[in-house]
């Protein structure tokens, strides 16, 4: 990774456990996470700018050693992790699509590359394509969630490249041949407005070991179109899962499903193995609903966007794109038709909701008539 080098705090948080980033902006909690490479390996090694830390045991106790080390390319931050049992290469296909999907929704990192013996097996690349779209928000649509946590003040669109070069595995990399995939997709981001009071954000600080953000965002991935050259694998179906349900991230995708064929970022608070999200503790309960019932108005301000476009499209329509418009039309019914969510049907049932509790006016279709 060639973000910024740890720092000192950095380096302290790494040795701890349940001490998870302070840093309210950030999506780790719990602290835990580092800790899942020692499933795999039993003395893992860090090293990032000029700084080192060694894991090592003596004994059924774990110890560690940090201090400075001789670095060529100061840049990087690597994880050396020598594999307690040999392990084969995994299955390029399947893990390629992981990190595809694991790329839908990172900010700053746009580009993942791997290497087998020094040749390139893959080479996964996201691009923004032109400038966000701001989209206007309906007077009838209720911004606040019920409790008044969040207020959702302004949603954005950005138009997205993701392109996939593979290297087809073989014994011989000499006469190899690459296969380059692509798709464009649309994300599309909701700002919410963070309005805890006091009391509550102090109990969520004693909770989660951080303060609750003053602002924070919720995200969709909805599809433009895709393009492909040989397409042997579908390694973009968990980016765009239609017409199967899409799932909740947080930071990584979890296998909470969101009801409907789209995925959604949020900064939901996660059960420790943050792969369900904590209705359990009363206060992240309440934080945590307010926070799906957010992805639920954002649902309707993007539903009431797409049916809009086709709302002014149709009134200049010719023969030539009026099949187009009611296909077009049936796709966006068909990505927000809800079904129940899994294994939690509570996560469904509050996005429908708010879906449509959060508008005055009735939900927009199109008829024959328009």
């Amino acid at each position: 990774n060639n973000g910024m080098n740890f720092r000192e705090q950095d380096w302290d948080r790494l040795k701890k456990i349940a001490e998870g980033n302070p840093d309210e902006q950030k999506i780790g909690a719990f602290g835990v996470g580092f800790y899942s490479v020692f499933s795999v390996c039993e003395e893992p090694f860090v090293s990032s700018g000029n700084s080192g830390m060694a894991f090592y045991w003596q004994g059924d106790q774990l110890y560690v050693r940090h201090g400075p080390i001789k670095n060529s390319d100061s840049t990087w931050t690597t994880f050396l992790m020598d594999m307690r049992n040999p392990l084969k290469l995994p299955n390029l296909d399947e893990f390629c699509r992981f990190l595809t999907t694991s790329l839908g929704f990172t900010t700053n990192l746009r580009q993942i590359s791997v290497y087998f013996n020094e040749n390139e097996l893959l080479n996964i690349s996201k691009e923004i394509i032109g400038h966000p779209r701001s989209i206007k928000i309906n007077s009838n649509i209720n911004r606040e969630s019920p409790e008044k946590l969040f207020k959702l003040e302004s949603v954005n669109i950005h138009n997205v490249k993701f392109e996939v070069i593979t290297t087809p595995r073989t014994v011989s990399y000499r006469n190899h041949e690459k296969k380059r995939v692509s798709v464009c997709f649309q994300i599309a981001s909701g700002n919410l407005k963070v309005q805890i009071q006091r009391k509550f954000s102090s109990e969520m600080e004693r909770l989660t070991k951080k303060k609750p953000p003053s602002k924070t965002t919720i995200q969709a991935i909805l599809p433009i179109y895709s393009r492909s050259s040989d397409m042997t694998f579908d390694i973009f179906k968990d980016l765009l899962p239609y017409p199967e349900q899409g799932n909740i991230f947080i930071g990584f995708r979890t296998h909470q499903t969101t009801s409907y064929s789209v995925n959604f970022a949020a900064r939901v608070i996660p059960t420790v193995e943050r792969e369900s999200i904590d209705f359990a503790e009363k206060t992240l309960s309440v934080y945590n609903t307010e926070m799906l019932c957010s992805i639920g108005a954002l649902c309707r301000v993007l539903y009431e966007d797409e049916m809009n476009q086709i709302s002014q499209l149709y009134q200049h329509k010719s023969d030539e794109n009026q099949l187009m418009l009611e296909e077009c039309s049936v796709r966006i019914l068909n990505h927000f038709t809800f079904e129940q969510s899994t294994p939690d049907v509570k996560v469904g049932n509050i996005i429908e909701s708010q879906f449509y509790r959060c508008c005055s006016s009735q939900l927009s279709i199109l008829s024959t008539h328009g």
